[in-house]
Formats: structure tokens, C-alpha cells, sequence
């Protein structure tokens, strides 16, 4: 699906031919830049919100709000676990299961 139309929409009521279509496309350069952008920004990262391989970040002030932030997360997580119980599960933001980005 390109990002932009080429050449006008076709007019309602209208039957566009083949060649009224490929004009509203982009050039293929064009096309496979939009291609590679559109799979960068929606492409699943695996691992979950927060979780990061040891040693990713040095940086002590990185390290220290990364643990606060883990911790909130965990927080989070039990809240929720506590308050599903005795009701059907709501897991939609529960943070232990959600991707570490979002697809787009």
C-alpha cells in the first residue's frame, strides 16, 4: 500500500482502467523506499515492554530509571492480576504482555 496517490482518484461513478490505477502508484524507487519505511515502523520487535539483554546500557542514570521503570511495570502487572480475579481477564495493557514497540 503506498503512502501517497500519484495522479487524482478516479471519478465516482466512474470505471477506471488499468492504466488510470498504475498512474495513482508511486515511482518503484519510491515505491520500495515506502516499502522499507512502512516495514521499519511496523515491524514486531520481540521481547516485552522494558526488557532489555544485560548489558545494553552502561550509563548508570540509564540503568537506575530503567529499574524504576521495570518496577513500575511489575506494579502495574500485579495491580492488574489482582483486579482480574473473580472477573473474565483483561489483558489488553497488561504490561507483561506487551511488545517491546508498537506496530503501526
Amino acid at each position: 500500500m503506498p503512502f501517497a496517490a500519484y495522479a487524482p482518484p478516479p471519478q465516482p461513478g466512474s470505471t477506471p482502467t488499468e492504466a488510470q490505477w498504475m498512474a495513482t502508484l508511486p515511482p518503484l524507487e519510491q515505491a520500495q523506499k515506502q516499502f522499507v519505511a512502512a516495514y521499519l515502523m511496523g515491524a514486531l520487535r520481540v521481547g516485552a515492554l522494558g526488557q532489555y539483554p544485560d548489558g545494553w546500557f552502561t550509563d548508570p542514570a540509564i540503568c537506575a530509571a530503567l529499574r524504576r521503570f521495570q518496577a513500575a511495570l511489575q506494579a502495574a502487572d500485579a495491580e492488574i492480576d489482582q483486579r482480574n480475579q473473580g472477573r473474565y481477564p483483561y489483558r489488553f495493557m497488561k504490561p507483561a504482555e506487551l511488545p517491546q514497540s508498537i506496530n503501526i
